[in-house]
């Protein structure tokens, strides 16, 4: 058991839980198969937290829960008490500790999806920085195309310009000579 220094009638308990099991997993190392296993009764006196498992507690109990801190609060330890049939689990705590299993997963699912979003949004970002870069290059080797053929259309208009100056110089000659005979 943990007794936490917090007033039990003023504490969103499901909330005081999920970060009880959000913090045995974050700041302890917590295994997921332990951290599912898991059932947490909260109680009146300050907050006490029995902690239980399907698994035994073997493993849990060698996890530094005195440095467990929930809503801002330290873990002390109480010493074990014997627990009575009548204070087993009720079934709106049971149903409750599943809720904050369900809640822990299912933040641990949004942020691995957030992660692996992430990691789709750069590959995507690298993708189109490398199509960007194809069309670029593309557009360069147009360009350079198109400045080939302009050149290449400038020096066939020269070379025509010169043959019909040529034609026209030959052709007055012609001339002035038919007009001499």
């Amino acid at each position: 058991e943990l007794s936490f220094n917090l007033d039990y009638h003023k504490t969103d308990l499901v909330a005081f839980k999920a970060e009880l099991v959000d913090g045995m997993v974050k700041q302890m190392g917590l295994s997921y198969e332990e951290h599912a296993n898991l059932n947490v009764r909260l109680r009146p006196g300050s907050i006490i937290a029995e902690i239980r498992s399907s698994m035994g507690l073997a493993s849990i109990r060698t996890k530094p829960l005195d440095k467990l801190t929930v809503m801002g609060c330290k873990a002390e330890f109480l010493p074990p008490r014997n627990v009575k049939k009548e204070e087993a689990p009720t079934k709106v705590e049971q149903i409750e500790a599943k809720h904050v299993q369900l809640s822990a997963r299912t933040a641990q699912t949004k942020a691995e999806v957030t992660k692996v979003r992430g990691a789709m949004k750069q590959e995507a970002e690298f993708e189109a920085r490398q199509t960007m870069a194809r069309l670029y290059q593309h557009i360069a080797v147009e360009e350079a195309r198109r400045k080939a053929v302009a050149e290449e259309e400038a020096a066939l208009k020269a070379d025509e310009d010169a043959r019909m100056s040529q034609l026209v110089e030959d052709l007055a000659g012609f001339e002035r000579e038919s007009k001499l005979q």
